[in-house]
């Protein structure tokens, strides 16, 4: 093929972005794109289709990515439906000569604007036999992890001059003076900032005083980052006989210290009106518990996990509220291979890879009255060795997807690198570099029976050094709740949190390769 004069812009283009990548110096066009897969320097088969997967993002909306091959454009792709803000283009190449390729792709938006080139180099072999395509691993740092003698809670070393410290935001459910019916089960959450410079990780809520209103103390706290939202929730029961009561209480330090606010909730349960003597009877007023504004709670279980060990676990979101989405916080050598709806809470399996004792905690995401009810639609689809595959599942007309999950199962060979919102429904995108064919499952959760919408926040900033970790946050608007999210990495890098902080989703990559990996954030909203 002759390149033409628009090729040979592209050969330039890509020469300049090689050389500026060289010197670490990341360009942020307002149309960005990044190359998920294949991997810089990677090897590909001779005659043996390779998929070349990047995620573009626009403000003004996506109109079509292109795929250049060594500066010849090769094809053009364009998202199925519409413009969106977030497009992964899946495209196929073909090598037809052995030695080194130039990957190129190039996104653009609505108004014709592109993106700086993205390119990386392919080697094409003969066979991958006798290839090493491994890479010198750098253990990073990580936080000690501590397993009690029940093995359940984690604990993590709070660095010198760490400090606690919180503040009490709202209400979440159960405002003060909150009539309730006798006997009904309730959750009463609290939203708090973390104004200390600690992470919240193995903190907990203790009763201080007054009535535990069928409560268990002490209750485990989610992971809240300093600086960070977090809700705190408890599960209780309205008592038996009318009255005022009040439950109050406080945060529990990993050390042992109790700080920040008293957290209270306050509920009456009133006189029920009786029958007086005279003849005209007057009718019995049973009181009806309080419905309160739609808000959203983490629950979550923490797991350990013996070395080369299997553990799995449900948690289950509380009545009167519906599981929307669920995540994970593992420790470095733990794989979670299994993360999806089951009943009304979530679950999760993982196994430990090492040859010490591990931890992994499950969280669950409740959606509280909304008057909807929560399904899953799935896809299954066995996947061909040494390749990568999309899977999509699509929730019916009627419902709104709120999360996704999936099942990639035990085989290291099989790994996940992007799962995300796709329309009105679920992607993710498996990597088998295995001889088999393994199974694979993707779940969309979709929420029915009520109004709303839900669309979805990205941060594309995440850049992770070799060795090292990134951390990634995306905000829901005002008047939208956070129900779920996703991620989108380099391939080589392991997502190893999945969880809410505040009204936002959080990632967290670890990037085991001597290489440098790109980390892209997605978080789900929901407005009534």
């Amino acid at each position: 093929m002759k390149p033409s004069n628009r090729s040979k812009l592209i050969i330039i283009s890509t020469l300049l972005a090689l050389i500026l990548a060289s010197c670490n110096l990341p360009s942020r066009a307002a149309v960005q794109i990044a190359i998920t897969s294949h991997e810089n320097g990677q090897a590909v088969v001779l005659s043996q289709e390779a998929r070349i997967v990047s995620v573009a993002t626009s403000s003004r909306g996506i109109s079509s990515v292109e795929l250049y091959i060594s500066g010849v454009l090769l094809e053009t792709a364009e998202p199925p439906d519409g413009t969106p803000k977030e497009f992964t283009a899946n495209q196929a190449y073909t090598p037809t000569e052995e030695g080194n390729v130039i990957i190129t792709v190039v996104a653009y938006d609505t108004k014709g604007n592109h993106s700086e080139p993205v390119s990386i180099s392919l080697t094409v072999v003969q066979s991958l036999e006798g290839v090493d395509e491994t890479i010198e691993t750098v253990e990073p740092p990580t936080p000690t992890i501590t397993l009690t003698p029940q093995g359940l809670d984690q604990t993590q070393t709070a660095s010198v001059g760490c400090t606690n410290g919180a503040s009490f935001v709202s209400d979440v459910t159960i405002p003060d003076n909150t009539v309730m019916t006798a006997g009904s089960n309730f959750t009463k959450i609290w939203r708090v900032t973390n104004t200390g410079s600690c992470d919240w990780v193995s903190y907990q809520l203790v009763h201080a005083s007054n009535d535990l209103l069928g409560a268990s103390s002490p209750q485990a706290i989610p992971l809240v980052n300093a600086g960070s939202n977090g809700d705190l929730s408890v599960d209780m029961t309205a008592p038996a006989s009318p009255g005022t009561y009040t439950s109050s209480w406080r945060i529990r330090g990993s050390d042992g210290s109790i700080f920040g606010p008293t957290l209270t909730v306050i509920i009456v349960i009133p006189e029920n009106a009786t029958n007086t003597p005279n003849p005209t009877a007057t009718a019995t007023v049973t009181p009806t518990a309080t419905t309160g504004p739609v808000s959203v709670s983490q629950h979550y279980e923490g797991l350990s996990i013996s070395a080369g060990a299997t553990v799995h676990t449900t948690v289950n979101c509380p009545a009167g509220s519906v599981v929307v989405s669920g995540g994970y916080a593992a420790n470095d050598g733990v794989r979670v291979w299994h993360s999806t709806k089951d009943g009304n809470g979530w679950r999760v399996y993982a196994t430990n890879t090492t040859g010490s004792n591990k931890a992994v905690n499950v969280y669950a995401v409740c959606l509280h009255n909304s008057g909807g009810t929560t399904d899953v639609e799935y896809t299954q689809k066995y996947i061909n060795a040494s390749t990568y595959t999309q899977i999509v599942a699509n929730c019916p007309s009627g419902s709104v997807v709120t999360g996704g999950g999936w099942v990639i199962g035990s085989d290291a060979n099989v790994s996940l690198y992007n799962s995300t919102k796709s329309g009105n429904g679920w992607q993710i995108y498996v990597q088998n570099d295995g001889g088999g064919t393994p199974l694979v499952n993707v779940y969309a959760v979709c929420l029915a029976d009520t109004s709303g919408t839900t669309t979805s926040v990205s941060n594309t900033t995440g850049v992770i050094p070799p060795g090292d970790i990134e951390h990634l946050v995306m905000d829901c608007p005002s008047g939208s709740y956070v129900t779920g999210g996703g991620f989108a990495v380099n391939t080589g890098a392991v997502i190893y949190n999945e969880t809410i902080t505040g009204n936002a989703w959080q990632v967290y990559a670890r990037n085991n390769t001597g290489t440098q990996k790109l980390l892209f954030g997605y978080g789900i909203c929901y407005s009534p």
